[in-house]
């Protein structure tokens, strides 16, 4: 009784004024190459986390597009310069501003570079190299007792390379938010091949949808300090989290990633 009369007298209302550091915007690129496909960028510039926004579409995009600047992409020797405008890719349901038709060869192991000169005068750079081929064992639907399906992808794994990996799992339609969507190297491999699983949530007339994606150490790298960033954000006790970015300049901090992988999709309705 005299705990609770103590716990109850005492005001556990505080109000605390923090005060936050000035955040200064910076350029950010997003460039997703792969063989067989054009060349896309989207060029923005970020914002504080409390920053007010457009709720209308067209200010939103007005408030964060960079535009008027020029993109060269460096393949070969030979200069690609990306045209400004709205581009978009229905595909992967993106957005970019700047593009060229050009479609990247399939040339394993071929570097390329990225320039960008903004209208002040900030030059941002980055480079890539289109990695190897993703080779695909089998991919298998397979059931548990209870009728319930889990999915399981198998695919070959060069030992003699260190490789790297992202793995999405969509039910359904990738429209949805995927089930999974992670990142992961082959350094816990010893063997040559590889699994990537499910649990065992699929019934008959779901429709699954594999992704696996061989990417590069800079995107790896990016994605891991991606997902650690949505996973503290909201969360006070967690550390905050900044994106590792393989963009360079001179007199800016840019953020982003430019960066070249190889995609395997694969879709299977549970029978």
């Amino acid at each position: 009784a005299v705990l609770l009369i103590l716990s109850t007298s005492c005001n556990l209302n505080k109000e605390i004024d923090i005060s936050l550091p000035g955040y200064e915007s910076q350029y950010a690129v997003e460039c997703y190459l792969e063989p067989g496909k054009d060349l896309n960028l989207l060029l923005t510039r970020s914002s504080a986390y409390f920053d007010p926004y457009a709720t209308e579409v067209e200010d939103f995009l007005e408030e964060i597009l960079v535009n008027d600047a020029e993109v060269r992409i460096i393949y070969g020797g030979e200069e690609y310069e990306l045209t400004n405008g709205a581009f978009f890719d229905f595909e992967n349901e993106k957005l970019f501003n700047y593009n060229n038709g050009f479609v990247l060869p399939d040339q394993t192991g071929q570097t390329i570079d990225l320039e960008i000169t903004t209208a002040d005068g900030d030059v941002l750079r980055a480079q890539t190299f289109i990695p190897e081929p993703l080779v695909l064992d089998s991919s298998i639907v397979e059931y548990n007792n209870d009728t319930l399906a889990r999915s399981l992808v198998y695919f070959y794994d060069d030992l003699d390379v260190e490789n790297y990996y992202r793995r999405l799992l969509h039910k359904n339609s990738l429209d949805s938010i995927p089930i999974l969507d992670f990142a992961a190297n082959d350094q816990f491999n010893d063997e040559d091949q590889i699994v990537f699983g499910s649990a065992f949530e699929f019934e008959p007339g779901d429709t699954i949808i594999n992704t696996v994606m061989q990417i590069t150490p800079e995107y790896y790298d990016f994605l891991q300090s991606l997902f650690g960033a949505i996973f503290s954000n909201g969360n006070p006790f967690a550390q905050p989290g900044r994106l590792l970015s393989n963009i360079e300049s001179d007199v800016s901090e840019p953020e982003g990633i430019f960066t070249c992988f190889r995609t395997y999709r694969d879709s299977m309705i549970v029978n």
